[in-house]
């Protein structure tokens, strides 16, 4: 009976250890496989999510420019991780907010040349699993997400306006790396002034490649573009346009310094009889022009693209704005959404819209967003979001 009894406890230790082992077997694979699975879609979504913070950053360097009220912005740097109970994480990533060296823009035409200094804003992370992300970039023009190999989310600002330019060159030496977020203040350097220039030539900086700025130039009245890239270090492009435009030029600083600003005494152009006073509340084209004050796209699941635009009207009513959705593979239909007298968001003088498009027919297949308005007056305006 003894015997018996110390087989059947043996046998119970024998059970409590395979299992105990099965258990840390099942935890050590667990840890090996699926944390660092999650926790690299983790960093994806993370990447993807920071276009909203880092286009932010745009509307208040432009903001701050046309207003000359200084602002200030929180500003994710980093992410965490999900909470976890027995597995671990790593240690959060670091990102990294930092302004490139000196690059000029160049204003021409025929009786003047003046160079305004100018930088790049990146902002990297440095993931611990998702490789080779993007580096979130601000340039004039444009902001988006730069890859090794291309760019995508590219997303105009108010740099070319329909009759002229709106110049804010970003100016000032800074790299902050944080776990965390920070705190970013943008102060105007100088005045804003708002020139009268006839037959420009506006040359600026650009890491974006060619196919961006020819679709720009198709997309744009009254632009001609010459794209530079002999020297693949220094890329600029020249915008040529005709006949006599306004020209608001300032500048803002991020961080404690400037790069000597606009320098407006050297600039040899007629200031205009009427210049326009920038509404605070409207960071658009402070020439209030018939225009999309701004325009979103995002790819938030392989089925669905999330889109949203503001549009301001001129001295014209809008009639209609349309969004298509349109497959850059070429083997799938159009979508199109429209808004007009008949939707209940419309308004003549200009409106918001956050909508969505779905049925893309899985991640393989690329997409583009072509917002189209149009007034009373016949005018049509056309922006797109790319790279979706």
């Amino acid at each position: 009976m003894k015997f018996s009894i110390d087989n059947r406890a043996q046998a119970m230790q024998i059970g409590f250890i395979l299992i105990f082992g099965i258990l840390i077997l099942s935890l050590s694979l667990y840890q090996a496989n699926v944390v660092p699975d999650q926790n690299r879609q983790a960093e994806i979504t993370h990447s993807n999510d920071l276009e909203f913070d880092f286009a932010d950053i745009q509307a208040h360097i432009f903001n701050t420019g046309m207003t000359g009220n200084p602002s200030s912005k929180t500003y994710p740097m980093s992410m965490r991780y999900q909470d976890r109970f027995l597995t671990i994480n790593p240690v959060p990533p670091s990102g990294t907010l930092s302004t490139s060296s000196t690059n000029n823009i160049i204003i021409e035409n025929s009786s003047v040349e003046h160079q305004v200094p100018t930088r790049y804003l990146m902002h990297d992370v440095d993931y611990r699993l998702y490789e080779n992300p993007p580096t979130y970039t601000h340039e004039s023009g444009f902001i988006y997400r730069d890859f090794d190999d291309s760019q995508t989310k590219v997303t105009e600002n108010q740099f070319v306006l329909n009759n002229g330019f709106a110049i804010v060159a970003l100016q000032g030496e800074y790299n902050e790396t944080s776990y965390d977020t920070i705190r970013l203040r943008f102060e105007q350097t100088d005045s804003l002034i708002q020139y009268k220039i006839e037959d420009p030539e506006i040359t600026v900086p650009t890491k974006l490649d060619e196919k961006h700025w020819r679709d720009f130039e198709d997309r744009k009245s009254n632009v001609d573009i010459e794209y530079n890239d002999d020297n693949p270090e220094d890329i600029n492009v020249t915008i040529i346009r005709e006949g006599e435009m306004p020209l608001y030029l300032t500048s803002v600083s991020l961080g404690e310094s400037n790069d000597g600003g606009v320098n407006h005494a050297n600039l040899d152009l007629p200031e205009s009889d009427s210049p326009t006073t920038p509404d605070p509340s409207d960071p658009s084209d402070p020439s209030s022009d018939f225009q999309f004050d701004s325009v979103f796209g995002d790819r938030v699941e392989n089925n669905q693209i999330d889109y949203s635009f503001e549009v301001s009207a001129g001295d014209a009513d809008i009639t209609q704005v349309e969004v298509q959705l349109e497959h850059t593979n070429g083997n799938r239909d159009t979508q199109i959404d429209t808004y007009d007298s008949s939707s209940a968001e419309f308004n003549p003088r200009g409106f918001s819209i956050d909508d969505d498009f779905t049925g893309l027919g899985g991640p393989s297949n690329e997409y583009e967003l072509v917002f189209i308005a149009e007034n009373e007056d016949g005018d049509v305006i056309e922006e797109v979001v790319s790279g979706l």
